[in-house]
């Protein structure tokens, strides 16, 4: 229960970390990540909140707590997905180093502490952490190849190039704290629809121009499987969402050398692969599923990205890649039903 007495940083005092939530239809959460964050060990914070567009009530919910806390910021928009809600927040704050909160999420008391400790020590443009599936933060959901404390600048970020091009271990927002000063440095263009992969494509460039990123084994954050959330639903925009940051990925690959370039073909073909398994997991009728699979691999990205082996593969994916490269699911109804079928989404 948030109480109306808990009292935080000055108003005459600019707050050192903007934390920025996101919020679509997440009621039963809302205050549970909003509570995580007014009750942490370090005061000096704001909070912002932009919701894109709820059905629900979870924006009266921040409205009534803002009532409370002057500190929370409660801003909405036209839906418009997570993306552009983030920047809308970013545009809203005054802080000096940005946190980003999925709104179903919390993160640990001591997270903001201990996170300035990090940036005091090291004036470092990025500190990365690990966070947890478990409400006390018992395991980590995260396995970074990284020591505690481990620090990345110039050359030494090589490291976190061929991790980006290779694996997935990098790509969440949610587990990063950016300096403002990083985030003004590179182009944050809105983008409609983009439903996912938004995290990598916004975590790219940072890592790119990152003067030092410093790493810490700490679980500052908690993340709660939601069935609810938008991750969970369908949505057409899915392919072109994951198109758009793999050639991001393909981009900045060929930029960074060292054979990334081929370690981001095989990341662009596994998106490509994944993006047909996620139409044919999806509770669409076996002949809307054909259509939207047929869209997807005449694609010329897909056409391309295919030739390559996909990395990070599981049994089912690497078989429907077989399947992919053999153009077997090209207007062969049947095929895509028997895979369905043996996946059990039909």
């Amino acid at each position: 229960m948030i109480e109306a007495k808990v009292h935080m940083s000055s108003h005459n005092k600019e707050p050192f970390f903007s934390i920025v939530i996101p919020l679509y239809n997440s009621e039963q959460y809302i205050s549970d990540c909003i509570e995580s964050i007014i009750n942490q060990t370090y005061k000096n914070f704001e909070i912002i909140v932009v919701d894109d567009g709820s059905t629900d009530n979870g924006y009266e919910i921040c409205h009534n707590i803002q009532q409370k806390y002057s500190e929370l910021h409660v801003f909405r928009q036209q839906n418009s997905g997570t993306y552009n809600a983030r920047l809308n927040g970013i545009r809203q704050s005054k802080g000096r180093y940005f946190l980003f909160v999925d709104s179903d999420d919390m993160i640990r008391e001591d997270t903001l502490e201990g996170l300035h400790s990090i940036i005091t020590k090291w004036n470092c443009d990025i500190v990365m952490f690990n966070g947890s599936k478990d409400a006390d933060y018992a395991s980590s959901f995260l396995l970074y190849p990284f020591s505690d404390f481990e620090v990345f600048a110039e050359e030494g970020k090589s490291k976190l190039y061929s991790l980006i091009c290779s694996s997935k271990v990098l790509n969440s927002l949610a587990t990063k704290c950016i300096s403002k000063e990083l985030v003004d440095r590179i182009k944050l263009e809105w983008i409609n629809s983009f439903i996912h992969s938004e995290d990598l494509y916004f975590v790219i460039p940072c890592i790119d121009q990152a003067n030092m990123v410093v790493y810490t084994s700490e679980r500052y954050y908690y993340y709660r499987s939601n069935s609810l959330s938008t991750t969970h639903n369908y949505n057409r925009d899915f392919f072109e969402s994951v198109k758009r940051t793999n050639k991001r990925c393909l981009d900045y690959a060929k930029k960074w050398g060292k054979g990334n370039e081929v370690k981001a073909k095989g990341r662009a073909s596994h998106a490509c692969v994944f993006a047909v398994m996620y139409t044919l997991c999806s509770r669409l009728s076996d002949d809307e599923c054909f259509l939207e699979v047929e869209r997807i691999v005449h694609d010329p990205f897909f056409i391309e990205s295919i030739q390559e082996k996909p990395t990070n593969s599981t049994r089912s994916e690497l078989l429907l890649y077989i399947i992919l490269k053999k153009k077997m699911l090209r207007n062969n109804k049947l095929i895509l039903k028997m895979f369905r079928r043996l996946i059990g989404k039909a």
